[in-house]
């Protein structure tokens, strides 16, 4: 059997087929709708930033916290376009009608130099961007800290909660920004397995996967209805469920309001209450 040889094009061939996939200038109101974005929302400069790359592309929205069976997912047709300021850069998809702007992604992603495992950061960015309700690739790590908790639930504690006593017990704690100026919190062990928003003044540590536009929701209820702070009601677990007699899924909320009072809330999949003590 012989064997064929390509032989290697020559330097004025290879630049002739660059050229060839050079990005395609969108229109102008995709350009403008990408460039208008960033410098409203995502810390681009007024008149700063250019568009160094355009190209065709379809775009569907991640499904989120929708079961896959109630995912009706709608491709768009437009752009996918890349902004650069600097050693910054903004990754969007922008429709062909330019009345659907998308950020998927900004970089360099990790800004620090920590040496925090990927599988940590992978882990923590994926809780965030349920909670936050953006992609992770938007999220940037402002912060990393080494940390040593006292358990191996990063210092969560419950009367009935198990936790094992460990002075020694390794992790992280890590600043994660969304919008410019709005930080968030996580709390992880060693190797990331478990992972916690850190506790604030109007909420408790939790790591559930609900947005937090619906864990705020369910606190101050939960607050008002048994006279305690919203930092005193915890929520233990979240979880999908399916209803037959119904025919539609659900949200079941573990509630403790009182460090040894349990209560369930159910929600719908917008995130509505439906049930509730």
């Amino acid at each position: 059997m012989s064997a064929s040889i390509t032989p290697a094009l020559q330097p004025d061939l290879i630049k002739q087929q660059v050229k060839q996939v050079k990005s395609v200038a969108a229109p102008q109101k995709i350009a403008d709708a990408a460039l208008r974005n960033a410098r409203g929302y995502w810390e681009l400069g007024e008149n700063a930033g250019k568009i160094i790359k355009s190209e065709r592309a379809k775009w569907s929205p991640d499904c989120g916290n929708i079961p896959l069976a109630l995912c009706d997912v709608v491709v768009s047709t437009g752009w996918n376009l890349t902004i650069a300021d600097g050693n910054k850069y903004w990754h969007y998809f922008v429709a062909d009608s330019a009345d659907q702007t998308v950020l998927l992604g900004r970089s360099p992603q990790n800004r620090t130099n920590a040496s925090i495992p990927k599988t940590v950061t992978d882990n923590i960015l994926n809780i965030a961007s349920k909670h936050l309700e953006l992609p992770k690739n938007v999220l940037l790590i402002k912060q990393v800290q080494r940390q040593t908790w006292k358990n191996i639930c990063l210092e969560f504690t419950l009367p009935y909660v198990r936790c094992r006593t460990d002075d020694n017990q390794l992790g992280w704690r890590v600043v994660i920004e969304a919008q410019p100026g709005k930080q968030y919190v996580y709390l992880a062990s060693e190797k990331g397995e478990q992972v916690r928003k850190e506790t604030t003044k109007t909420m408790a540590t939790r790591n559930d996967l609900m947005p937090n536009s619906w864990a705020i929701n369910i606190i101050k209820t939960a607050s008002k209805r048994f006279k305690i702070k919203g930092d005193r009601v915890y929520i233990l677990s979240a979880e999908q469920k399916f209803d037959p007699s119904r025919g539609s899924y659900f949200w079941n909320l573990a509630i403790d309001v009182k460090q040894n009072a349990f209560v369930t809330y159910e929600l719908d999949m917008t995130g509505n209450i439906t049930k509730q003590p």
